[in-house]
């Protein structure tokens, strides 16, 4: 029940509670900490960390897109994530990684 998620941290990894937000449809505004940006997208915002006023601008610039804007950047949200971050895609991007490192080895020969 809540129209924005905010992260605020000074470090993380590939936060998990912005990913699900995002796969529930809220638009997030976080700060430039480990993979949030390419978590986020253009989906949201990202900001400076220690920069307040960047998170309020941010977060203004949200407000200011009305309850149909939030929607489509929500919806948006979440087909980022559905695409690059659900079961089926991680497997199929893990899959696609170990074809291209059994390429790029070389193949041991025969003696």
């Amino acid at each position: 029940a809540f129209d924005i998620h905010v992260l605020s941290s000074l470090s993380e990894g590939l936060s998990n509670a912005v990913g699900e937000a995002m796969a529930s449809g809220i638009p997030c505004v976080t700060t430039d900490v480990g993979d949030c940006p390419s978590l986020v997208g253009d989906t949201g915002f990202v900001v400076p960390i220690r920069d307040p006023n960047a998170m309020a601008e941010a977060l203004r610039l949200l407000l200011g897109e009305g309850q149909q804007g939030l929607a489509q950047r929500g919806a948006s949200a979440r087909q980022r994530v559905m695409d690059r971050y659900s079961p089926e895609s991680m497997a199929r991007d893990a899959a696609a990684l170990y074809r291209s490192l059994i390429m790029e080895s070389p193949c041991p020969t025969s003696s």
